[in-house]
């Protein structure tokens, strides 16, 4: 199994297999921090939907994607984080540039995660 991830430093130990995990799943995968929605990590399926490489990790959503500042998912994703429910996006769209040409794609599950102290 291959693993493609960088700088997890925000990850401790105990994360280190969900990190393998998730950075080795076949579907795009990303973990944001904080209010900034900062990106910790970005999987390789992730990177490839998106058309980015990993010079994202650490730079915040809407620096990677400021196409999507006007659209639901940034306010979808803040509510997750302030409420802590689980959303689930079928019907939306979201639009994003890719190589150069703009498309749709739906947002399928924001789940929120908390550090345990």
């Amino acid at each position: 199994m291959k693993t493609n991830y960088t700088n997890l430093n925000s990850f401790d130990a105990n994360n280190g297999i969900l990190a393998d995990a998730l950075s080795n799943a076949p579907v795009p995968t990303v973990i944001f921090e904080g209010e900034e929605l900062k990106i910790a990590l970005a999987n390789e399926a992730l990177l490839a939907f998106w058309g980015k490489d990993h010079s994202i990790i650490n730079r915040t959503l809407l620096e990677v994607l400021p196409e999507v500042k006007d659209q639901p998912f940034p306010d979808l994703l803040s509510q997750v984080l302030h409420m802590g429910i689980t959303h689930n996006v079928k019907e939306n769209l979201a639009y994003m540039v890719k190589n150069g040409k703009t498309e749709a794609f739906t947002v399928i599950i924001h789940t929120p995660q908390y550090e345990t102290t």
